[in-house]
């Protein structure tokens, strides 16, 4: 014992990591709360729209919440929060971690409409490719088989080539469609069976809504929405009979939309071409509804494009827009010609998205375990759903401005 009394205790070691960590981690532990239930709020959505949706959620109200009701909380520096916001959007689907939705393999037909050029062009060779027997479906074979064949041999070879079909197909006739089905009913053997069905069959008219020529309407929602119809009506029993099988694959029925799908404003002198692709949008969500309450093993959904290129949307569209003036009546032109120049200006000045992107998807969608109800193609697509949920005049400004330089409103 020393003069004044026992001598102090030895100082105590410094907290190890563990342990700091172990104390923030019971300081912070709601905050860490909140932020986990975040991700895994956003992994339940595929669509990006209600992700950037959860985060605004976490950032602006839950945290700010947690730090208010309770002192197990702590502050979040200002650079915590753009790594949590790509957390989120890139946050994987937690559906996919069953087995549920595991991958479907590459084995089966799948029938494509539209492959004369463009998306259905495309499409048909990146299933050659990847595997799939593809019956590509022309609306004219002599006029777009050998394209077709010369793509597919040489990007993907011989063996590819042998995997192709080519089978006419009018959209617009029952009996062409008809006898489309036919040809897939003879030549799918008993071991490849039809696993999808693709509609890339499209037609573009524009011009004005108070003169549009009638018989030009018909014929617009013949091909984008009858068509499409027709098409699955003929070829869904082959479809469900083979996915229907013991340790089949799934099936898939894919129809071409437009833009952001129904979420899209619908621009000036466009409304024929957008009525067709907004009925596309109520029969895929009817048909993908109805698959799911009779427990079918068939998965429905819409690709939307923004502008892709090359396809003959644009080129196909400058004869049938003089076709459409000579139909209509002589003040149609003199009233809004100008405005058609100009929209056709603004058509051709877009770099687009290249349509192999499509046939990508197309690829993706045919071997995910589910596919969503929509798919967005290009970053004009994945921003029209965002415009069109503006109030009116906010989007109806953006719209009149971007594609015609214009911001006239009510007189």
């Amino acid at each position: 014992m020393g003069l004044f009394g026992p001598p102090p205790p030895p100082p105590l070691p410094p907290p190890s990591l563990l342990d700091s960590a172990a104390l923030i981690a019971d300081q912070c532990h709601l905050t860490a709360d909140a932020l986990v239930l975040g991700l895994v709020i956003c992994g339940l959505f595929a669509n990006h729209f209600w992700r950037v949706t959860c985060f605004g959620l976490v950032w602006k109200a839950a945290v700010p919440a947690v730090a208010s009701l309770t002192a197990d909380s702590c502050p979040l520096p200002w650079w915590v929060w753009p790594p949590y916001a790509a957390c989120c959007m890139y946050m994987p689907l937690l559906a996919f971690l069953n087995r549920v939705h595991k991958r479907q393999p590459v084995e089966g037909a799948v029938f494509v409409t539209g492959a004369d050029s463009g998306m259905g062009h495309w499409t048909a060779a990146q299933l050659c490719g990847a595997g799939f027997t593809v019956f590509a479906g022309f609306y004219s074979v002599k006029d777009g088989e050998l394209d077709l064949r010369e793509r597919v041999k040489s990007t993907y070879g011989a063996e590819a080539l042998s995997r192709l079909h080519a089978v006419p197909c009018d959209v617009t006739s029952d009996k062409s469609v008809d006898a489309a089905a036919a040809s897939v009913r003879k030549l799918c053997g008993a071991s490849t069976g039809l696993v999808g069905i693709i509609n890339c069959a499209g037609l573009g008219f524009n011009g004005p809504a108070e003169y549009f020529p009638m018989k030009m309407l018909e014929q617009q929602m013949q091909v984008n929405f009858f068509g499409y119809v027709r098409v699955v009506q003929a070829l869904m029993p082959l479809l469900k009979d083979a996915v229907s099988k013991p340790g089949a694959r799934r099936g898939r029925v894919v129809c071409i939309g437009t833009g952001g799908g129904v979420m899209s404003p619908s621009p000036p002198l466009l409304f024929a071409y957008m009525a067709s692709k907004w009925s596309v949008e109520a029969f895929v969500q009817t048909l993908r509804m109805e698959m799911q309450m009779r427990k079918l093993p068939v998965d429905v959904c819409a690709l939307n494009p923004g502008f892709v290129k090359p396809t003959a949307l644009i080129s196909g569209g400058l004869p049938l827009t003089e076709k459409m003036w000579a139909a209509s009546p002589p003040q149609a032109k003199a009233e809004y010609g100008g405005l058609l120049e100009t929209f056709i200006e603004y058509s051709l000045a877009q770099p687009g998205t290249h349509v192999s992107e499509v046939a990508k998807r197309m690829l993706e969608i045919m071997t995910v375990g589910r596919p969503w109800s929509s798919y967005k193609v290009g970053p004009d697509s994945k921003a029209a759903p965002f415009v069109g949920i503006l109030p009116a005049g906010v989007r109806e400004t953006i719209v009149k401005f971007s594609m015609y330089k214009s911001i006239g409103g009510n007189m």
